[in-house]
């Protein structure tokens, strides 16, 4: 009489070194991916595979994950810039460098944020602020202030920036989108649904216009072809020649927008 092997629990992390990488199941057909996220790098994992399998895969490839992680960390230009609401601070808005400026008003009432001359200038009613002579100087305080003003001022760019563009992009694929969205993504930068409703990540916004309408396409590209098959690839670089430019250019830098804010 045979014994059956005892059932393997579902792994929900897995171990490499010093690190401990949440597992995320996906659509992947056959390969893992280590994917880096604000605070922490996650293994991206086909989701057919067993229990058992999975433990087996990802023991075969534990040297190619610990090499991985090795690069991502020695990599300069993947480390987040975490934003320290120093005046002065450099931050992106669509592929430009401003430099943070917070001014503390006696007379408006409200939050307020202006661009000019490469200064992102917030102005901060005195009523909200602690000591007006210090305003540089408490940056934690900045810290619990300011991320939803300056969050909720990048999701309002990113929904007119994304309103403007996709009717012409739309139109020049033969599609139709139902509405449009804007979300905070840990790993992402937009995502499409069946019934024609396409979201964004907002920090989107911090990347240069041509990358920006590089991932336009890309999701409406998808209510023709809900997968990244040849065809899918083939459509978005009829309608987008700069797609490999722009892939390259997100490739490279979205660990530090991706960081914004988190």
């Amino acid at each position: 009489m045979s014994r059956k092997s005892p059932k393997l629990a579902e792994p929900q992390t897995f171990t490499v070194g010093e690190h401990r990488l949440p597992i995320v199941k996906t659509h992947r057909k056959k390969s893992i991916g280590l994917k880096p996220n604000a605070n922490h790098f996650e293994l991206h994992v086909p989701k057919h595979l067993s229990n058992r399998a999975l433990q087996q895969v990802l023991n075969n490839h534990i040297d190619w994950i610990q090499k991985r992680l090795q690069h991502y960390q020695t990599s300069s230009r993947l480390r987040p810039n975490r934003f320290e609401f120093k005046e002065g601070e450099p931050l992106l808005y669509l592929g430009d460098v401003f430099n943070f400026e917070p001014q503390v008003s006696q007379t408006k009432q409200r939050f307020n944020i202006t661009l000019e001359h490469q200064a992102f200038q917030v102005s901060i009613p005195s009523i909200k602020w602690l000591d007006p002579s210090d305003v540089t100087e408490h940056v934690s305080h900045l810290n619990t202030l300011l991320t939803p003003v300056l969050s909720n001022w990048y999701k309002q760019q990113a929904t007119t920036y994304f309103e403007k563009q996709m009717p012409f992009y739309a139109e020049q694929i033969g599609v139709k989108y139902s509405a449009i969205q804007v979300k905070s993504y840990k790993s992402r930068w937009g995502s499409c649904y069946s019934d024609g409703r396409i979201q964004f990540n907002w920090k989107l916004m911090q990347a240069p216009t041509w990358v920006i309408d590089y991932v336009i396409v890309h999701e409406l590209c998808h209510l023709k072809h809900a997968n990244h098959s040849p065809a899918f690839w083939n459509l978005v670089e009829i309608h987008y020649p700069r797609t490999q430019e722009a892939k390259r250019w997100l490739k490279a830098n979205q660990h530090r927008l991706i960081g914004f804010l988190s």
